[in-house]
C-alpha cells in the first residue's frame, strides 16, 4: 500500500482556496472597511504586508499627524490586487493581524499575505 502525505496546514489551504472564487466588489468593500477599523484600533506608524513564500515584503507608514485610515486600507487592497485576486480576507485569532489569500496571477495558485505592525523592526537613526 503506497503512503499518502497529507501536507501541512497551509498546504492544505492553499489548495482549498486556489478554487475559491475572487471576492466580488461588496466583499472587498467590507474587508477594507474591516481594514479601517483594524488600522483606527492600532497605534502602530509601520506595518508589513508579507507572503513569505513569494518573499513578497510591502512596508507602509502612517503618518499619524495626518492619519488617513480609508486610504491605509485602500493601498492593501490595492497592493494585493496588483498581484492577483483577493480571495479571503479576515483577522488572525489572536487579533494582531491580518491574513489575506490572494490568487497570485503569475501562477494562479493561493498565496497567504499577513498584514501586521512593524514598528519593532524600523530602527530610526
Amino acid at each position: 500500500m503506497a503512503d499518502v502525505s497529507m501536507g501541512n496546514i497551509y498546504e492544505l489551504n492553499q489548495s482549498a482556496l486556489s478554487g475559491f472564487p475572487p471576492l466580488n466588489a461588496d466583499d472587498i468593500r467590507k474587508g477594507k472597511k474591516k481594514l479601517e477599523k483594524y488600522f483606527a484600533n492600532s497605534k502602530a506608524e509601520y506595518y508589513m504586508l508579507l507572503c513569505r513564500e513569494l518573499y513578497d515584503y510591502t512596508l507602509y507608514t502612517i503618518d499619524r499627524k495626518h492619519y488617513n485610515k480609508s486610504k491605509a486600507a485602500f493601498e492593501v487592497i490595492e497592493t494585493l490586487l496588483e498581484r492577483g485576486e483577493i480571495v479571503e480576507i479576515s483577522q488572525t485569532e489572536d487579533k494582531m493581524a491580518y491574513e489575506l489569500w490572494v490568487i497570485y496571477n503569475e501562477d494562479k495558485t493561493a498565496h497567504v499575505y499577513y498584514l501586521f505592525p512593524y514598528d519593532n523592526a524600523v530602527i530610526h537613526c
